[in-house]
């Protein structure tokens, strides 16, 4: 318990100085870090043991699938009774190690598809693809019916964060600019999944 807390406070520091590099106001700054920690906290949500009749205590029961949800679920049913996202694959245990980074990574991707990807237009979804080769996992994020998208030319905040919190779970990193929609791929071992 002691280790994750002061994972979350490091985790919690880098997202304000890396935040901070880009923000334009103080109230900017404010509105992004407590988007972020907003997703931390109900991604944390996740790992607790919860109490159960005899006094003891069940442990929780995170997966890859659940953290997804949980990520995408304020963006789902806003234009209309349709899911915004399809999810399909195997579903592994998450780790509390893993999660955190998990969830930072996963935010920033729901957080650029709402501001100008596929969530940012009623016929916008997100197809959600994991799957398992051997001891590695990997989740494909492809998004479909959105704007026209473009390559940026410089390199933002968000990518910053995306690719520091992938080389903190030893992960590999791609995004295509496609002309269909943006592709994410994240593939990890895992062992950095459940440990």
């Amino acid at each position: 318990m002691e280790h994750r807390i002061k994972n979350l406070f490091a985790v919690a520091s880098s997202m304000v100085r890396v935040s901070a590099r880009s923000a334009t106001s103080p109230s900017g700054l404010a509105t992004a870090v407590c988007a972020q920690l907003n997703a931390l906290a109900s991604a944390h949500a996740l790992t607790l043991a919860r109490p159960i009749a005899d006094d003891s205590v069940e442990e929780p029961a995170t997966t890859l699938h659940s953290l997804i949800r949980t990520i995408l679920s304020p963006y789902d049913g806003k234009v209309d009774s349709a899911s915004c996202f399809t999810l399909t694959g195997p579903d592994p245990r998450v780790s509390g190690n893993a999660i955190t980074h998990l969830a930072l990574l996963l935010y920033e991707f729901a957080t650029n598809a709402a501001k100008y990807g596929s969530l940012s237009m009623p016929s916008g979804r997100i197809e959600v693809e994991c799957t398992a080769r051997a001891d590695r996992y990997t989740v494909v994020w492809r998004e479909r019916g959105g704007p026209a998208i473009v390559a940026p030319n410089a390199e933002g905040f968000g990518t910053t964060l995306m690719e520091a919190t992938a080389r903190q779970l030893d992960a590999d990193l791609s995004r295509d600019f496609g002309p269909t929609g943006l592709t994410v791929r994240v593939t990890l071992s895992a062992d950095r999944l459940s440990d």
